[in-house]
């Protein structure tokens, strides 16, 4: 089974001073079974590695090592209806990316891997399963 992983889930793999044993278990269930993600993941990565390299705690080349993992082991994008995410956002108290997540973790029926706590309240509130 996959998993939905957001980008809070994700860079401590990506800035060392960040990575934890808690992060462990996720990082080895993506790569062993592949994440799906809503499409403006990939805007968000992008965003949050440049601006790490920008403040000095990674490298342009650790950043585009960290950008190309994500290569191999996204088994799939979804593109969320708009009104979907209105909706959640509404209901939750979300802003519209992270209902994002929210939408596909429920329409998929996966887990969701997030460190955010208000993300991880509401997916909760709705019965996902939480990493």
């Amino acid at each position: 089974m996959s998993v939905v992983i957001d980008v809070s889930a994700v860079m401590p793999w990506g800035v060392p001073d960040e990575d934890t044993d808690s992060t462990a278990p996720v990082r080895a269930r993506v790569q062993r079974e592949q994440a799906v993600v809503p499409s403006l993941f990939w805007f968000e990565l992008a965003n949050a590695v440049v601006r790490a390299e920008r403040r000095g705690r990674i490298t342009e080349e650790k950043g585009t090592e960290f950008l190309e993992f994500f290569d191999d082991v996204i088994a799939d994008e979804a593109v969320p209806p708009a009104s979907a995410l209105a909706q959640l956002a509404r209901v939750h108290g979300l802003t519209a990316y992270d209902a994002a997540y929210l939408w596909v973790a429920q329409s998929r029926g996966l887990p969701l891997a997030t460190l955010d706590g208000q993300l991880r309240a509401a997916a909760t509130k709705a019965g996902i399963e939480v990493l």
